[in-house]
């Protein structure tokens, strides 16, 4: 009797990465949310699910392209057996809406359910029943998991709920946040297993009920990103075992690193490597970099080559460097002053008040440096 689901959620294709637009890496991460949709289908079909859950925020939002919707049905192609989509805050199942629409286009696969009605889904012959609660708007104030208590539904069925959502008795800063999910659903409904989505890291949230996190990492603050969840139900009633399976194919790290005050210029470049060798996909890896410590010009001058290799070996890197005081020594201010104009230059930058005077300073030493014979 023992069935096995893929729980996923907060797929949000489309997302905009509106942070990066500047360069190639924003379409890099968009592709590799579709992407990773090809590993679900292999996941499970690895584990020989009977449906992938997918609690929510398939999309970024509620205007997708057509094209959009067809990509991602290409990339489920893995799989055939169903995939239960369910709508969230971003891609809520308003009447006439993109679900509607892309229900009557053609192109939705018999295996793909859009889960836009609060009703029972019953799969494996009656062995099996989905509790869907999708959001027909962006917000709602009302629990919209309520209706689980009292559905009627087939003796001896497994009974599995879906819904997107915040748990205000969990989650810390949520109990005013729209959405939201009594913590004890799963218990007050006879749930075997509630999937949830809209959380974007691996939760536990009782026994029964687990956020899964979105597939591939869009933020540096969280950790249990880029994962789904496998779950084990026994039979009704019986105690489930939940798995995580590794499922991103990016790496979102936020470092620190503190250079101390006036090291020497190798050691710079060698706290950095020692960084990288900690990063078990470099190539993979979206880094956040804080700095911190004190520098010379020199120094600086180092720092900035370092940085530019270590970039070289990162799929993007963000340096943070607001705490990094960068100060001329007396080294740097001698070296620079062997021209008259530019020693009156560097004094009067040296002297100034101006806080932009270390930053014209610091430019002046990069430009000296390569216009410096030897």
């Amino acid at each position: 009797m023992t069935i096995r689901l893929l729980h996923t959620a907060d797929w949000q294709l489309g997302k905009s990465f509106a942070r990066f637009a500047g360069g190639d890496l924003a379409a890099l991460l968009r592709e590799a949310r579709l992407a990773v949709i090809e590993r679900l289908a292999a996941r499970a079909t690895e584990a020989d699910v009977a449906a992938v859950l997918v609690a929510g925020d398939v999309l970024d939002h509620e205007h997708a392209e057509p094209g959009l919707l067809r990509r991602m049905v290409h990339r489920m192609a893995g799989f055939p057996g169903p995939w239960l989509l369910l709508p969230g805050n971003h891609d809520p199942a308003r009447p006439g809406g993109l679900w509607d629409r892309f229900a009557a286009s053609g192109d939705c696969p018999e295996n793909v359910r859009l889960l836009t009605r609060p009703e029972p889904m019953t799969l494996l012959d009656g062995r099996l029943v989905v509790l869907p609660a999708p959001l027909l708007q962006k917000h709602v104030s009302g629990d919209t998991t309520a209706w689980f208590d009292t559905a009627v539904l087939p003796a001896g069925a497994v009974k599995v709920g879906l819904a997107h959502g915040g748990v205000p008795a969990l989650l810390p800063g949520q109990s005013e946040s729209p959405n939201p999910i009594a913590l004890d659903r799963a218990e007050r409904a006879g749930l075997d297993y509630l999937a949830l989505g809209d959380w974007h890291s691996v939760l536990q949230v009782g026994p029964r009920t687990w956020f899964s996190g979105t597939p591939e990492p869009d933020d540096f603050t969280r950790s249990g990103q880029g994962q789904a969840l496998l779950v084990t139900l026994p039979g009704p009633g019986q105690p489930v075992t939940v798995r995580a399976l590794e499922t991103g194919r990016h790496a979102w790290q936020a470092r620190k690193v503190d250079l101390g005050h006036g090291p020497a210029v190798g050691a710079i470049g060698d706290q950095l490597d020692a960084l990288v060798a900690g990063l078990a996909a470099p190539g993979e890896t979206v880094l956040r970099l804080t700095l911190e410590g004190a520098l010379d010009l020199a120094g600086r001058a180092a720092l900035e080559a370092a940085l530019g290799r270590l970039e070289a070996r990162l799929r993007h890197l963000e340096v943070q460097d607001e705490g990094l005081l960068t100060a001329a020594s007396e080294a740097d201010l001698a070296a620079m002053a062997s021209e008259p104009l530019l020693a009156e230059v560097v004094a009067a930058l040296a002297d100034s008040e101006d806080p932009a005077a270390p930053v014209a300073l610091r430019l002046l030493h990069q430009t000296w440096q390569r216009l410096e014979p030897g």
